[in-house]
């Protein structure tokens, strides 16, 4: 019944969802796929989502890439119309449109618990957008990889652990069973230094 109120609030929901689902999709994979391709994904997540059974208001113009959700309107906004008058940095380090889009989808999967992996040439500002924005937001500890080292699965954990055991000298033992657990997260940097293990594999 279009004159139920119920309706209408029901349909609501389900559009917001929709939209919902579209960032996620857009976001989700365009991880994996090579920075040439990118326009040729561009098109295909188009023509998928133009297919949901709810019409999503997609940007007509420019790429996908270039909006995120409006979470208060549920609509797709220009990264640049985002306020990001509440992010700080330390320094004079300049937040970007493409800084504040990066840093943004980081802090949304660290939330959540997964991992993150920063993927770009020597010298882009990698590390520097993690010191200067994420770090400043979430407590992390860094660990720098040796450049030439070989370094294997095993020994990368064998770093990690006695970082945690460090930490927790550090911090001293929980007061009690009945304490909340504290979670540690590591910034592995320069990883791409390292050596391969002979198959051309990263541990």
């Amino acid at each position: 019944d279009l004159e139920d109120p119920d309706f209408h609030l029901e349909l609501t929901y389900e559009l917001q969802m929709a939209s919902v689902f579209a960032m996620a999709y857009i976001w989700s994979m365009a991880g994996y796929v090579p920075f040439s391709q990118l326009p040729a994904f561009n098109d295909f997540a188009r023509s998928q989502l133009s297919q949901l059974l709810y019409t999503v208001p997609l940007p007509e113009e420019g790429s996908l890439f270039d909006y995120c959700l409006d979470l208060n309107t549920y609509q797709f906004i220009a990264w640049t119309a985002r306020n990001v008058g509440k992010r700080s940095s330390s320094g004079q380090y300049a937040i970007l449109p493409e800084v504040e889009r990066f840093a943004y989808l980081t802090d949304l999967y660290l939330s959540y618990g997964l991992n993150v992996v920063i993927i770009g040439d020597h010298g882009t500002g990698k590390t520097t957008l993690v010191e200067h924005l994420i770090q400043t937001r979430t407590p992390l500890t860094k660990v720098t990889a040796t450049s030439g080292l070989s370094l294997s699965s095993l020994e990368l954990q064998r770093i990690v652990t006695d970082k945690i055991s460090q930490l927790q000298k550090r911090t001293g033992p929980q007061k009690s069973k009945h304490s909340v657990e504290r979670k540690s997260l590591f910034f592995i940097d320069d990883l791409h230094l390292v050596s391969s293990q002979g198959q051309g594999e990263l541990p």
